[in-house]
């Protein structure tokens, strides 16, 4: 990439790299949708500043990889990997069906004493969800997926996991103590999600950002103080009082 500047030509090398397609016999690659995704990226390319034009392409790279989906059989279990089943700290419900995205929730919300792995320990909490509408095996990339994590039909439903940033996925979580943590969602400040027991929720709100979370994370020794008023009853006399206490410490 080249553009021109005061003293002459500024030169950097930029990488681009196109969405992967599926080729097989009844599809073919799609020339144009490369060509587009490429036009698309080099529009948008301002990593060294704007006014940049392609000059030459030293490197293009095609890779082809085989793909192989799941068959054989109608079961959509995957077996945990060696190293993580060794840790014995995760649930792999061995299923012999298509429904291993069900198993797996249904082993969160209704978990085992014993024979954690096998299905006969979750039958019986099928009734527990709602799938209305739901097709299976569920691809995490389709549009079910997120039907099943964020619409209303789970919603203040006993017994079921709720997402604190709504729709947008936290990419970042900073837990200082039980009930004291933050999630961040990157472009969506609104997002975000921050708890601090004992504090009222205005004062966190307003006072306490994702970056507060991580400064006393980083430097364990360091405290913050809140300020904030509260009413207080005595003698059925309500009162306005400040108070000022401990609000983020790391253990």
């Amino acid at each position: 990439m080249v553009r021109e500047v005061d003293s002459g030509i500024s030169r950097v090398m930029a990488y681009f790299v196109t969405t992967p397609q599926t080729v097989n016999e009844g599809q073919d690659v799609v020339l144009e949708a490369i060509v587009a995704n490429l036009n698309s990226q080099l529009e948008n390319w301002n990593g060294r500043g704007s006014g940049f034009v392609v000059d030459r392409i030293t490197r293009f790279v095609i890779s082809v990889v085989k793909y192989r989906p799941l068959h054989g059989s109608n079961s959509s279990f995957i077996p945990t990997p060696t190293f993580i089943e060794r840790k014995k700290c995760t649930v792999n419900v061995k299923n012999d069906d298509e429904f291993c995205f069900m198993w797996a929730v249904l082993s969160a919300l209704c978990p085992a004493k014993t024979h954690k792995n096998n299905i006969y320990s979750y039958s019986k909490y099928r009734g527990v969800l709602n799938l209305e509408g739901l097709t299976f095996p569920l691809l995490l990339n389709h549009q079910y997926a997120m039907i099943l994590l964020y619409s209303t039909q789970n919603h203040r439903v006993l017994g079921k996991f709720k997402s604190e940033t709504g729709s947008m996925a936290p990419t970042e979580f900073v837990g200082l103590k039980p009930k004291m943590y933050s999630l961040w969602t990157p472009g969506a400040p609104s997002k975000c999600y921050k708890k601090v027991k004992g504090v009222p929720k205005k004062y966190v709100k307003k006072h306490l950002r994702h970056q507060n979370f991580l400064q006393i994370l980083n430097n364990a020794k360091t405290k913050s103080i809140c300020k904030f008023r509260t009413f207080r009853s005595e003698k059925h006399v309500v009162n306005t009082i400040e108070l000022s206490k401990t609000c983020l410490r790391f253990r």
